[in-house]
This record gives structure tokens, C-alpha cells and sequence, in this order.
């Protein structure tokens, strides 16, 4: 295969090994391909003298019984007789001399195969577009769920996803990941198509519908070189003469696709998990009120490790800040829930980033979290932020005791 389609469009891709297609993004060649059906062989056809039939062979016999009657009655008639057996004799050689010639012919020198465009598969299929830039995670709480449809189309991409060991039981089997959504706005059939992949398999598509609706963020999401990516769950079980296969991806609304503001980019985003109640909204009504708009509004929210200072003591809690600016606290059985998170993220010398939507107007805001509690964050999450770098020492304010008699002499 040569180097690539040089300022071809992007697309898939014929390879040197049969059947088998790679995606080009324009630029260069990506890790996706794609293993297609076998195509229905062509009907075989005899070569040489056999592609002449029954008939052929007939009146190839019934010349050569003329040529040697013609020939045992001498004079003229040799010559006929010469011509009538020559006549099928010539044939069988002008047909046959391509492969016999090839038979004792050196092997011609292999061609460099050229890559070629493939918008369909075999039987048909128009080939969906691949994941190819940067994933992008919606921003809002994805509280819906939507089921895709074309399962039943793709059962080769479900066996794949089972490494060929589909359960044949009634429960089938099940996993959750992420899904990759795709535009595919080049399918001859919808041109809001929006496809499904899942682990490099291409498992169905948004209903027309939702396509619809979802076409002109995911439009914008391409234009910038990237993706939609959400969770998903796979169902699939092998039945006698099927596949049996459901896939349900978990979204946000449409307008909540991105924060309305910008996520800091020196910062660790943590996971999602639990819907967390800030407290304390309505000592900062003056910056909330810059970013409520009657409607539910996803943000990006960063949390810190402070000392409350209060009048007799100083607590330690979860401040919540939007741009840099104080939005509330969390309450004490909350920050005790996440302030281990929070801590070891600075340890790190990071800002904890938490998505967090925004629901209110001028007279009243509410500011949730969708973070997951640090008694639920998986181990690897964790030890990818790396080893200890900063120790966190905070000055702490004198616990006083205001009723001690001695205290109150010496204020006297």
C-alpha cells in the first residue's frame, strides 16, 4: 500500500489485505479498520476448449469426420478435407495459448497496490465514518437515556465485541463503557445520521429524530476536529438464526453539550457520580446572578480545601468557586465526603475541576455538583495524578477560649 492517498478526502481505504479497509482522516492514516463480508463469488467458467460446450465439441467432431472423408476421396477434396479438420484444431490453440503460455511464463512483478475510496461494503452497507480527533464529554448532568437502533443490522460488530463467544443463553450478557458518536452526514440515507461506536465497533445510530436534534452540535464538535463521547450499555446474546443486541447511550440536553463557561485548564476534572448540594448560594447571589438565565445551565465549578473561619473555631470544608470567584460551601457531612478527594488533587499541585449545573434567577440560584464521592473514586484514577508534590500547610486560626476566666482578667 503506498503511503497514503496523498490530498485524497477522508474516508476509507482499500489495503493490501483483501476485504480489509483503513480509514484515511484526511491527513493521515488512522489505527481504524474494518474487516469486510466476503463478496459472493462469481459463477466459475471453464477455460479453453471446455468454455465451448457440448454444442462445441459436437461440431468440432462432425468437422473433423468431414476433413477425413473429404481426404479419402483424393483430388480437391484433400484440401477441403485439411481445412475441415485445421478449422477446430486452430481453435483449440488460439484459445488455449494465453494458458499455456502462462503455464512456463515467469511470474510478472507484483504491482504496488493504489488505495481506493470505499464507500459501501460488499453487500452494500454504506461504512460509517470512525471516531478520529478528540473525544469530547458533554459537560451537563446526561440524565437521559436513549436506545440506538440498527442493532440488527451489524451482527458481526456484537460477535467482535465478544471476541466471536456470543452467550447463547436467554439473559445474553452485558458490559458499560463509552460510546463514541459520530457525524455521518455523508449517509446516503439520512444526512443528520449520527453513528454508534463502541470498542472500534460500529453498532448502530441515533433514531432520525434525535439525530435531528442532536446534527448541528455534533456539526460543531467536528468542525473542531473531534467527537461526542458518552457512556453506554451493551446488551447482546446469540439466538438460532440471529443476533439479539441493544445498545443505550446516556445523554445530556442538547444545550447543556458544553459548560457556559470555561473549565480552567491547569486543573484535574474529577469523576462524575453523586448530585451534591452546594450550600451558602445566597451570600453570593451578586456573582450568580452573572450566569443565571431562568434555565438549568451547566458549569464549571473548581473546589478548594480552606478553613472556615468562624467565630469560635476554624473548620476545615469544600469551598466552591466559579472563575475563580466564591459561590458557596459544602455542608459538613459533604465535605467530609470529598474533601479527601480534594486534598490529594492539590497535593498534586492540581485544581479539582467538578461539573455542576446552575438553576435559578436574580431572586434565588441553586448550584448542584455531579462528583463522585472519594470513598467511590477507582484506584487508577487516582494513581494516574502521579506522587505527592506539594504539602498543604494551612494556618490555622487560635482555638480561643472565650469563657476561661483567666482570658477574660487579662482582656479586662
Amino acid at each position: 500500500m503506498t503511503e497514503g492517498p496523498l490530498k485524497a478526502q477522508a474516508g476509507w481505504y482499500t489495503t493490501e489485505t483483501e476485504l480489509q479497509v483503513r480509514y484515511w482522516d484526511g491527513a493521515e492514516w488512522t489505527d481504524h479498520t474494518l474487516q469486510l463480508p466476503p463478496r459472493a463469488k462469481a459463477p466459475e467458467t471453464t477455460s479453453g476448449l471446455g468454455c465451448l460446450g457440448t454444442f462445441g465439441w459436437i461440431i468440432a467432431g462432425v468437422s473433423v469426420l468431414i476433413g477425413l472423408g473429404l481426404l479419402s476421396n483424393g483430388g480437391w477434396s484433400i484440401l477441403g478435407g485439411i481445412i475441415f479438420i485445421a478449422l477446430p484444431v486452430a481453435g483449440y490453440i488460439l484459445i488455449n495459448a494465453p494458458i499455456l503460455g502462462r503455464k512456463d511464463a515467469e511470474p510478472e512483478a507484483q504491482q504496488e497496490k493504489v488505495s481506493e475510496l470505499v464507500t459501501t461494503s460488499p453487500d452494500g452497507n454504506h461504512l460509517a465514518p470512525p471516531p478520529v480527533g478528540e473525544p469530547v464529554e458533554p459537560w451537563g448532568s446526561m440524565r437521559d437515556e436513549l436506545e440506538i437502533v440498527g442493532e440488527a443490522y451489524r451482527p458481526d460488530a456484537f460477535r467482535a465485541l465478544w471476541d466471536g463467544q456470543l452467550p447463547t443463553n436467554r439473559n445474553g450478557a452485558e458490559f458499560r463503557d463509552v460510546a463514541q458518536i459520530v457525524a455521518d452526514f455523508g449517509n446516503p440515507y439520512d444526512s443528520h445520521a449520527l453513528a454508534v461506536w463502541v470498542r472500534g465497533q460500529h453498532v448502530g445510530y441515533f433514531d432520525r429524530d434525535t439525530a435531528s436534534e442532536w446534527a448541528p452540535y455534533l456539526r460543531d464538535v467536528k468542525r473542531a476536529g473531534g467527537y461526542l463521547e458518552v457512556p453506554a450499555r451493551v446488551w447482546a446474546a446469540a439466538r438460532e438464526d440471529r443476533v439479539a443486541a441493544r445498545v443505550t447511550v446516556r445523554l445530556p440536553n442538547p444545550d447543556e453539550l458544553m459548560a457556559a463557561n470555561t473549565p480552567p485548564k491547569d486543573g484535574v476534572t474529577l469523576p462524575r457520580g453523586s448530585m451534591i448540594q452546594v450550600t451558602k448560594e445566597e451570600d453570593h447571589m451578586a456573582v450568580l446572578t452573572r450566569y443565571t438565565n431562568g434555565t438549568t445551565l451547566p458549569l464549571a465549578v473548581t473546589l478548594h480545601a480552606i478553613h472556615e473561619i468562624r467565630a469560635r473555631s476554624a473548620t476545615e470544608t469544600v469551598e466552591v468557586r466559579i472563575d475563580g470567584e466564591r459561590v458557596g460551601i459544602l455542608s459538613p457531612t459533604q465535605s467530609a465526603n470529598l474533601l479527601p478527594l480534594v486534598k490529594y488533587v492539590e497535593e498534586r499541585g492540581q485544581t479539582a475541576i467538578a461539573h455542576a449545573t446552575l438553576k435559578g434567577n436574580s431572586l434565588k440560584a441553586d448550584v448542584t455538583l455531579d462528583v463522585l464521592k472519594a470513598q467511590d473514586v477507582p484506584d487508577v484514577w487516582l494513581a494516574a495524578l502521579g506522587p505527592k508534590t506539594v504539602d498543604l500547610n494551612r494556618p490555622r486560626r487560635p482555638e480561643y477560649e472565650w469563657d476561661d476566666d483567666s482570658s477574660r482578667e487579662e482582656r479586662s
